[in-house]
């Protein structure tokens, strides 16, 4: 039974290199900050538009990079969740690719 998944932690490793190939840009809805983050959750970049942050005092500005951050962070968690549904595909055996549909949408 464990020969029809292969090598679990190959698996889990090539996963994880996709995650870190999916780079996700996320700016907050007033155009102060932009985050790019990868599919493993890892901050790549990080700007904050000071012509926009002159009007803004620190505790806003804190509460805007956390409220980015979390978006950006949601949106990886959807692409990170794709990228396991296709390696569960691509494990199973011919004909069971839709099985994958049982461990989430």
């Amino acid at each position: 039974m464990f020969d029809m998944f292969g090598n679990i932690q190959e698996q889990q490793e090539k996963m994880a290199q996709k995650l870190r190939e999916v780079e996700i840009t996320h700016q907050s809805g007033d155009g102060l900050v932009t985050l790019k983050i990868n599919g493993n959750r890892e901050v790549l970049d990080i700007s904050i538009h000071t012509e926009n942050a002159a009007e803004l005092d620190l505790a806003q500005l804190e509460d805007q990079l956390v409220v980015t951050f979390n978006e950006a962070f949601e949106k990886a968690a959807i692409e990170a969740e794709k990228v396991s549904r296709d390696a569960i595909n691509d494990m199973l055996p011919g004909g069971l690719e839709g099985l994958s549909g049982l461990f989430g949408k």
